[in-house]
């Protein structure tokens, strides 16, 4: 930074500042030209300005004889004094102080040129500073964080108020960013606790003490004026950029009454500071993998399809992490500080000084960001890796093809402001020479919130959809981004970019603190001193946040809606050209810059609708505590210098008292996902396998509706009768719920509350009476997790002998996790050697005819099962359930084979005319083809069931399910003509392909329609998770 200096100093005629001698001698006579400040910290910490004091002229030569002649404007002694005393008042503060205590006084202070008071603490040892938009902030003592300080000004307990970008804030932390360093006369840090310490500084107590007029009577003025030039500034682009130089005004004045006994002083300060930063990085992490595992994100083990474009592999107990994105970001900073304190003092009597000052401060921060960003989705990759046990990525590729990625070029605003007010009045009475005392009130506020109609922090996604393979080249500093674009596109696209997801957020923090202490000491004679004291402290807090955020990532409208004028390209890497590797010609270099305001305002214009895309001042969120703590204290100090080695004691006992009062407004809970690791027991008393195992698909949350457990849901009932009546399809439950809360809304049980953010109603269906007591919205997320199979096995024991025990129910355990050995000792020949095998332990259970796509060789161990079998064709006379709420994860038949309701379901007679039965014994076998309906009877109060599945297709198909759901939702309700269309379309792709469909297409460019392999088959379940998750 370049600094500019103006001073203006008022004459000062009163007594010295600083002792006789305490000052420096310099001998060499010489004239005194006038002084220079070279720092406004200076100017403002010392309410006395510094002067050179002179020593009486001496007598001329023609007055003594025999002397020369001397130049009477010349002076043979000057005393320069100031640094010295301030020295000398660092060292007093540890040399006197009971415990350990740091201190920095104004002097310290104005050495160099800090931007805030953080900076300044950083000089004492043992204190480090955390940064927050170039400048400090926080305060760490000791290695011990900042929500752990307790921060006094003037021995009061002083707030804290943050915000987080996107969450309610919880840190206590006090943001030192907020004071300027130039009205501050000194800090002290107490690193060890003292009984007369307010408690709460685990790491440190932090006092800031300000100056007091009738500490330095008479009057004094001084005024700083700094012209500011932050070269980060000039490192961003043009639209981002703020003023070249920007200002910093100082000032004090300070004057006591001729008697001593009035005292006013009146400081403050105003900063501006414009600057910048640039950074690239992987924003949202990486994820850590073993060199063996082949869950979703890891590299191609040896082998499989794609492992042979990774070089230098990871070993197999070796950790490895892959990137989750990749990122470039320009940010402009804006800032404007406010100070200002109002000191006013009064001597009613010698031994009485009352106190009463005002603290004000006010800190604004807006900032700008633009940026552009890879999201790697675990498709097709090729990579290279560093040599240890830790190996990270030299290179990283994601294959994207066709390119229809998106390229994000977001940008974002946020607007911040933090005020600190602090009121206080303090009665400073010595009774005797011995005995004194202190009275002290004080009522302080910290209040962090937006400082924009928008919100506190806002981004808008801004994407185009052409963006092919991505190679990043870690190997420097600097990642390299080598971007494959679509569409012959060399750059970014304004024609073929638009906004796509938003969050508007508003986060907000207020802390309010009434204090009231009363401190007294009496001094023994011998010197010893008695501290005594009591307190009373309220602190209140305040932590809310909302979020108005859209999830339109596949677009908000298309790109003809938005101009292409608003959308500017920029290249970024001259930016962060400090950074090793930045100047590679094979870098990416374009970001998008845009008017965030404008953009706003186009993507308001295509939804129709403003407050979308505006924060919102009804918090989702707020928390609210209040704590009255009540506290006493007793300390004995003593000294004792007269010994060789000096010694100091403290000892005393402090008693608090704190009540906590909280209450918060949270976001209400829609479901739960709960994993579950043999914590809790868990018996089910309906007779189907909840837990059975899809072979194809162990993945997903299914809801299953059961007339269990007594619950009394709106499924069936008057109110979704009525729903279904108005168009709502029966699978459509946001459908449902939107429609009672909008035309039920107050009805005995319907509590509705605010539309969320995607427009839907949200509340609370509690049920009516009458309602089917139906288990629809009751989610099962099926985990692999440890069973305790020994636990089971137990309990099925123990109740082997009772008459109605409670289903019990173990289904398609890996025989090799909890079996090893037994598959070895029974070995079947099977078309495939990689079949599953899986066991099924239980008592008398069911489970509902269902089929499965693997080929199935059952076998009973133990106990008698009984097999209905229907072949395929019988779908419709079956009544198949719901098809996506089974906790299984396939379909099953609505019908109980063993006591069918044919008035119900009068087609299932047909079922029974082609089914099979089977009854099974111990040592029997039955072979189920694929896609078979069976309906399974365990009949004995123990048995044991082995199963082998395997499949005739290849590894890298998906579940036909899948397709069959996506085409519910993409076809089903399409018009008549269009769906015989879309008929043809899937008999000539799929049901009747051959090798003339695609023949006529080059096989450079067949992609899915070429012969599918695994490596074409994650490529393409990539692509479409991506356009799934738009």
């Amino acid at each position: 930074m370049l600094h500019c200096f103006i001073d203006f100093c008022l004459p000062y005629s009163g007594p010295a500042f600083f002792s006789p001698g305490e000052g420096i001698i310099l001998r060499e006579p010489r004239t005194l030209p006038r002084t220079r400040r070279l720092t406004s910290a200076l100017l403002f910490a010392l309410s006395t300005p510094l002067a050179a004091q002179t020593a009486p002229v001496p007598q001329s030569a023609s007055t003594v004889p025999g002397a020369g002649q001397t130049d009477p404007a010349t002076l043979d002694v000057v005393h320069v004094t100031g640094i010295r005393g301030s020295l000398t008042s660092s060292m007093n503060v540890k040399r006197d102080a009971q415990g350990i205590v740091d201190g920095i006084v104004a002097e310290d202070i104005g050495k160099f040129p800090e931007t805030n008071l953080a900076e300044s603490l950083q000089r004492i040892s043992g204190v480090s500073i955390d940064r927050s938009l170039g400048e400090g902030s926080r305060v760490t003592v000791r290695g011990v964080g900042p929500d752990f300080n307790l921060v006094l000004l003037n021995g009061r307990q002083m707030p804290g108020a943050s915000i987080e970008e996107s969450n309610a804030s919880n840190s206590r932390a006090f943001d030192f960013a907020n004071l300027a360093s130039e009205s501050i006369s000194g800090i002290e840090v107490f690193k060890t606790s003292r009984a007369s310490t307010p408690t709460g500084g685990i790491g440190a107590t932090i006092n800031i003490k300000t100056s007091r007029p009738l500490d330095n009577p008479g009057l004094h003025a001084n005024l700083g004026l700094k012209g500011v030039h932050d070269s980060s500034n000039e490192n961003l682009p043009g639209r981002l950029q703020g003023n070249a130089l920007t200002p910093e005004i100082s000032g004090i004045f300070s004057n006591t009454s001729a008697d001593g006994r009035f005292g006013v002083s009146l400081s403050g300060s105003y900063q501006e500071r414009d600057f910048g930063y640039s950074q690239v990085g992987v924003p949202n992490g990486w994820r850590a993998f073993r060199g063996d595992a082949t869950a979703y994100g890891t590299i191609p083990q040896p082998g499989a399809p794609g492992s042979e474009s990774i070089v230098n592999r990871p070993g197999t107990n070796a950790i490895y992490s892959v990137p989750q994105n990749l990122n470039y970001r320009v940010v402009g900073v804006e800032r404007q500080r406010t100070n200002g304190q109002l000191t006013l003092q009064y001597k009613p009597l010698d031994n009485i000084t009352t106190t009463l000052d005002y603290t004000y401060s006010d800190n604004k921060i807006q900032q700008q960001r633009n940026e552009m960003s890879v999201w790697f989705n675990y498709g097709p990759s090729a990579s290279a890796w560093t040599n240890g046990p830790v190996a990270g990525p030299v290179i990283y590729s994601e294959i994207v093809n066709p390119p229809t990625s998106d390229l994000a070029t977001a940008g974002s605003n946020a607007a911040t402001r933090n005020q600190n007010k602090s009121l206080g009045f303090n009665v400073d009475w010595a009774v005797t020479d011995q005995f004194k005392l202190n009275v002290d009130l004080h009522r302080s506020t910290a209040e962090a919130e937006p400082d924009s109609p928008y919100g506190s922090s806002n981004s808008l996604g801004v994407s185009g959809f052409y963006r092919g393979t991505s190679v990043v080249d870690f190997s420097k500093d600097f990642p390299v981004l080598q971007q494959q674009l679509g569409f012959g596109l060399t750059g970014l696209d304004p024609s073929r970019t638009l906004v796509t997801g938003s969050a508007f957020r508003n986060s907000y923090m207020k802390s309010e603190i009434d204090q009231a202490q009363v401190n007294g000491d009496f001094t023994f004679e011998n010197y010893s001193q008695l501290k005594f004291g009591i307190g009373s402290t309220e602190v209140k807090n305040r932590s809310a946040f909302s979020n108005v955020q859209r999830d339109t990532w596949a677009g908000a409208g298309t790109a003809a809606d938005y101009p292409d004028d608003l959308w500017i390209p920029s290249a970024f890497a001259q930016y962060l050209d400090a950074i090793d590797g930045s100047d590679n010609s094979a870098q990416f270099n374009q970001l998008f810059l845009f008017d965030f305001e404008r953009a706003r305002q186009a993507t308001a214009q295509v939804a129709g609708d403003p407050s979308l895309y505006r924060a919102s001042s009804i918090y989702s969120t707020d928390r609210r505590v209040t704590e009255k703590s009540k506290n006493a204290y007793l300390q004995w100090n003593n000294s004792w210098d007269d010994l060789r080695v000096p010694i100091n004691l403290a000892a005393g006992v402090r008693y608090e008292e704190t009540r906590v009062d909280a209450q918060a407004l949270v976001p209400v809970a829609v479901g739960i996902d709960w994993v579950a690791n043999n914590e809790l027991p868990m018996r089910l008393a309906a007779s189907v396998g909840l837990f059975r195992k899809n072979i194809d698909n162990y993945i997903g949350v299914t809801t299953r509706n059961d007339a269990s457990l007594g619950l009394n849901t709106l499924v069936g009932g008057a109110y979704w009768n009525q729903a279904l009546g108005n168009g709502c399809a029966s699978a459509d439950l946001t459908c449902i719920r939107n429609y009672i809360f909008r035309n039920r809304g107050g009805a005995p049980g319907v509590v509705r509350g605010p539309d969320d953010s995607n427009g839907n109603a949200t509340g609370v269906i509690s049920g009516q009476p009458g309602d089917n007591a139906d288990m629809s919205g009751f989610n099962f997320r099926p985990e692999r997790v440890p069973l305790g199979v020994g636990v089971v096995l137990e309990t099925l024991l123990r109740d082997l002998d009772a008459a109605q025990p409670p289903a019990i129910y173990v289904g398609s355990t890996t025989l090799a996790t909890y079996l090893p050995g037994l598959r070895a000792h029974n070995p079947i020949t099977l078309p495939q050697t990689e079949a599953l095998a899986s066991i099924w332990i239980g008592n008398r259970t069911r489970i509902a005819a269902h089929q499965d796509l693997p080929d199935n060789l059952a076998c009973v161990v133990a106990g008698r099962r009984r097999f209905t079998l229907f072949p395929p064709e019988q779908l419709a006379n079956l009544y198949i359930g719901p098809l996506d709420l089974t906790p299984a994860g396939q379909p099953v038949s609505l019908v109980d084979t063993t006591a069918p309701d044919l008035q119900r379901f009068p087609r299932y007679t047909q079922a029974l005319e082609h089914a099979l039965v089977a009854e099974l014994e111990p040592g029997d076998a039955l072979f189920i083809p694929s896609m078979w309906w069976h309906h399974i009877e365990a009949l004995q109060p123990f048995n044991v069931l082995v199963n082998f599945w395997w499949r005739q297709s290849p590894a890298y198909m998906d579940s036909p399910m899948n397709a069959l759901m996506l085409a519910l939702l993409t076809i089903r309700d399409l018009p008549t003509e269009q769906r015989a269309t879309w008929h043809d379309v899937f008999r000539h792709y799929v049901f009747e392909a051959d090798a003339h469909t695609a023949a006529h297409v080059p096989d450079a460019v067949r992609c899915v329609l070429a012969t599918m392999d695994d490596a074409g088959a994650r490529s393409l379940r990539a692509r479409l998770l991506q356009r799934l998750n738009r």
